[in-house]
């Protein structure tokens, strides 16, 4: 990563630093309502069971 996108990630995660609640040893979770949706057309969402370990550990 380059420095200047460095400083700008940097500087956008200090700038939103109050958006997520910081707990030991727990990843950060956001203090807002968050929701998203992803556009798949006319195509059905492929449907997948859960995995315990990224598929790149498993390989």
């Amino acid at each position: 990563m380059e420095a200047a996108d460095k400083n700008l990630v940097i500087a956008l995660l200090r700038q939103y630093a109050g958006i997520v609640e910081k707990k030991p040893g727990c990843p950060p979770l956001a203090k807002v309502n968050v929701e998203h949706h992803i556009n798949t057309g006319n195509t059905a969402p492929i449907m997948q069971r859960r995995r315990r370990h990224a598929v790149s550990e498993t390989c």
